[in-house]
């Protein structure tokens, strides 16, 4: 990011605009405020999907590590579980709890 500017809610109504294409041209992501206080933040779209990109490199990072942490077995339990579910061979959880209330 190459800084951040604040402006006033009333300031963003007023040059809707003039701020956007600003935020696009210079990549000036832009805090909007009311009565004094942080509201909404204003981003090029390019800036959003680098956000979202690193969101998800990161969620894939953290389940990875998470992953590679689990002991064997554990790993392989899942594994199978996940088979099964792809299979069909499961029920939902909602339906499942149904069931057990009905015994």
């Amino acid at each position: 990011m190459d800084t951040l500017k604040t402006i006033s809610n009333v300031e963003f109504r007023r040059n809707l605009g003039q701020i956007s294409d600003e935020v696009e041209r210079s990549n000036l992501d832009t805090i909007v405020t009311k009565s004094g206080r942080p509201k909404i933040a204003v981003l090029s779209i390019a800036r959003y999907r680098q956000l979202v990109k690193l969101q998800e490199d990161m969620r894939q990072s953290i389940e990875l590590v998470s992953w590679n942490e689990l002991p064997a077995d554990e790993r392989e339990a899942s594994k199978q579980a996940r088979a099964d579910y792809v299979a069909g061979k499961t029920i939902a959880l909602d339906r499942f709890l149904a069931d057990l209330v009905d015994e």
